[in-house]
């Protein structure tokens, strides 16, 4: 299983980097010179920002959670092709809100984003416990995937969902800035779990 462990890094890095390509291949052009058409580029480009951080953090965790095994399982693999097939809907989501931003659609990618997090997991969790029975040592490991925050992740997935309801456009915000503010807030936590 060691070579199809290698094969399946590279699989992986394939599919994130081709869903980052086809969201950016999504966007579409001003066509005619009005002020309404750069507005509704710039919309469509936050809307693509929103979901290549979050997509970038998911890889940045996928590599990192990949990169405690040298071996693996079936179950990972398997886990690994159903969390990689949620997140290659993430196009189209968020297609779906850049071209009609409503209660229904940003709600539809907070569920599918709950739902590829979720999925995360419980493959992090098989990738920890396939290589770890110490739970200090895996505490460490969630760490470095996921940082301190990482109890409160849910919590927030779900507040946001429910902000989509009643305010989508605060929702999106919120979207925008919780991926990048992940990053950036457990970069450093992070760091210390890989020098220790």
């Amino acid at each position: 299983m060691d070579k199809l462990k290698v094969r399946l890094d590279a699989f992986s890095d394939a599919i994130i980097a081709i869903i980052i390509t086809i969201m950016v291949l999504d966007l579409h052009g001003v066509v005619t010179d009005s002020p309404s058409a750069y507005l509704s580029l710039a919309k469509e480009i936050g809307i693509y920002f929103i979901s290549f951080f979050y997509v970038a953090n998911m890889w940045y965790s996928h590599a990192t959670a990949f990169d405690e095994i040298n071996s693996m399982t079936y179950r990972i693999l398997i886990m690994d092709f159903v969390f990689l097939a949620a997140l290659s809907l993430m196009p189209l989501f968020t297609s779906m809100m850049a071209t009609n931003t409503t209660r229904v659609t940003v709600m539809a990618y907070g569920l599918l984003s709950a739902v590829v997090s979720v999925l995360f997991r419980f493959l992090t969790q098989s990738i920890i416990h396939f290589e770890y029975t110490n739970k200090s040592d895996m505490a460490q490991v969630y760490i470095k995937i996921f940082g301190f925050n990482n109890r409160i992740q849910m919590a927030i997935s779900i507040a946001a969902i429910i902000l989509a309801y009643f305010k989508p456009t605060w929702a999106i915000i919120f979207f925008l800035a919780y991926p990048i503010w992940n990053f950036l807030s457990s970069s450093s936590d992070r760091q210390e779990m890989y020098d220790v």
